[in-house]
């Protein structure tokens, strides 16, 4: 039995209007279908037909028929079918996914563990029998023979660092979706998902202007869970942050960009973050073994004490579970986790 969360008021609330918004996402897709297109009206009642992609390897990926039984190695990918109303059979690092996913519906009981996302066990998704496999580009590329022994194997890249990928992580998520979409024969749901995540964003937007933020600069920082305290910092290319600038704000770190999008720094490394308006940090709010808040461990420093944001009093946490290569439910939650952090009276 895995070991779940109490998740605190505020975020029940958030997971179950995000879970009716993805209960209500088949409805509106079929309500979207009322015209002359025959295929999207076919895709929304469950296809039958053949279906092809081209994935972010720049490789062909066919199947017979839309796949039912999906083996998602990468969360990103598990997150999109199971916000599309296919929960897939199998995770990679499934415990470790309902800890930081918080986005959508659980996974449920029935998904089997995978193993490693980057180094699925080939045995384990042999004997899920899977339609299709789910699995970022780059693993993908180097284990491409071994997984399509096993099931068609489609590299999709929600990081945005292969050469196939769009050029961004915002915009491989949407390519991304639409692509699982075509999988699954859930292509006007998922151009539905996008719509409605896009309306969230906007809707947060409104929240965060009308509480006369907009236009201020934000941090989004999160803490490493390996060796001493040292936290990430996300650059314009994170797809976070493409949220951030979606919400009216500007992004208050100004590193350079790298591969994932952040880069990790130790106390001395905040001085980076300048005269930022505000520093919304993704991590526990207690010290975990497994998840070290570097941010508590800084608390009582003289260097940490004289950033701006911290005598501002303008620190937010805003929780660990807001996987930030999510999907488009993930980011519609970290679109209203940054507008309630703006608004509240009170720090989080």
């Amino acid at each position: 039995m895995s070991r779940r969360r109490i998740r605190p008021i505020a975020t029940q609330r958030r997971r179950r209007a995000l879970a009716a918004l993805t209960a209500g996402l088949a409805a509106v897709a079929l309500a979207a279908c009322g015209d002359d297109d025959t295929t999207g009206a076919a895709t929304a009642t469950g296809a039958s037909g053949p279906v092809s992609i081209t994935d972010h390897t720049g490789t062909l990926v066919k199947l017979d028929a839309p796949a039912a039984r999906v083996v998602a190695a990468d969360w990103t990918n598990a997150e999109i079918a199971l916000a599309l109303g296919v929960a897939p059979i199998g995770v990679g690092d499934l415990e470790t996914y309902r800890r930081w996913v918080g986005a959508g519906a659980d996974m449920p009981s029935s998904t089997a563990p995978i193993g490693e996302r980057f180094e699925p066990s080939l045995e384990k998704i042999a004997a899920l029998k899977p339609d299709v496999i789910l699995q970022d580009a780059e693993s993908a590329k180097l284990a491409r023979t071994k997984l399509e022994a096993l099931a068609p194997t489609a590299g999709l890249d929600s990081y945005a660092i292969s050469k196939a990928s769009p050029k961004t992580e915002w915009e491989a998520m949407r390519d991304e979706t639409l692509k699982v979409g075509e999988l699954l024969g859930k292509e006007a749901e998922a151009t539905a998902l996008l719509k409605q995540t896009d309306a969230t964003i906007a809707a947060q937007a409104k929240r965060i202007a009308d509480a006369g933020h907009a236009g201020e600069s934000v941090v989004i920082a999160q803490t490493s869970i390996e060796g001493k305290p040292s936290t990430r910092l996300f650059d314009d290319g994170a797809q976070s942050v493409e949220v951030v600038r979606r919400l009216g704000l500007k992004n208050g770190f100004r590193g350079k960009h790298v591969d994932y999008s952040n880069t990790t720094v130790g106390l001395e490394g905040l001085r980076q973050i300048g005269d930022a308006d505000w520093l919304l940090v993704l991590a526990q709010p207690n010290n975990r073994k497994d998840e070290l808040n570097a941010f508590s461990a800084w608390k009582n420093n003289p260097v940490y004490k004289q950033l701006a944001v911290v005598k501002g009093g303008h620190v937010r946490n805003i929780g660990a579970d807001n996987w930030t290569w999510g999907g488009p439910l993930s980011m519609a939650r970290l679109a209203e986790k940054i507008a309630d952090a703006l608004t509240a009276s009170e720090p989080g």
